[in-house]
């Protein structure tokens, strides 16, 4: 009998979507990255949460590094092609793509939280990014866990029982092919940066939140409290 579960799972931009697919398909689910591929996508672009999805679970990464990270977007460009799309003023978007399920999360999720973010100073804005992304997933989702945590053999024990699906791999083999391609991925993104990226974002600290938006900054160490710890120097406990 043909599997009838469908996994989503949804996190913030910048929150390891990408990587995540990748182990996911190395581990042998048909996985798409903001696609919906057989077994299910990892996006941070279908907060709607189409119907179609069975299963659904939040990826979050540590916030610092993240909104850092989230400064790599633009923005602008973003707001500029969800302006064009809701216009109907886009001849590159035919009607069937516009029809499809994948289309309409993408297009909805960049519309309300595009609107959610708006903000003048870049730094604000990507604040404001992971704090709505992650209250939004939170709420949707019927489990959370930390990307960090995927290298503990408990943590990725039970993460693999949510995702709820058959592997086309061997199951007893799963956590030595999860190691296997964190290894192998750490190489391939180094050389990627090392040819491609202009580098990291900014360098972000909770004294730099803080004095930025206390109030943002404030509600993001609530969000976060439960799954990240810091000491009084605001330096990440493991």
């Amino acid at each position: 009998m043909a599997n009838k579960n469908k996994l989503l799972i949804i996190g913030s931009p910048r929150s390891g979507t990408q990587f995540t697919t990748y182990l996911l398909k190395y581990l042998g689910f048909r996985m798409g990255h903001e696609e919906s591929d057989v077994d299910g996508c990892v996006s941070s672009l279908h907060l709607t949460v189409p119907k179609e999805f069975t299963t659904v679970l939040h990826q979050m990464r540590e916030p610092l590094q993240t909104i850092s990270s989230l400064h790599k977007i633009d923005w602008a460009d973003k707001e500029t092609m969800a302006w064009i799309a809701e216009s109907g003023y886009s001849s590159i978007v035919n009607n069937n793509l516009r029809k499809s399920a994948n289309y309409v999360a993408r297009h909805e999720t960049w519309n309300q939280m595009l609107d959610k973010i708006k903000d003048g100073h870049g730094t604000r804005k990507c604040m404001k990014a992971y704090l709505e992304w992650n209250k939004y997933c939170l709420r949707a989702s019927s489990w959370s866990y930390k990307l960090e945590d995927l290298t503990n053999p408990d943590i990725f024990k039970e993460w693999i029982t949510n995702i709820a699906l058959p592997s086309t791999r061997d199951s007893e083999d799963l956590w030595e092919r999860a190691c296997e391609f964190s290894t192998k991925y750490k190489d391939m993104d180094k050389i990627s940066k090392d040819a491609y990226s202009s580098g990291f974002g900014p360098p972000i600290t909770w004294d730099v939140l803080d004095k930025l938006d206390s109030e943002v900054s404030k509600e993001i160490k609530s969000l976060v409290s439960p799954y990240y710890l810091y000491d009084d120097e605001g330096k990440l406990i493991d």
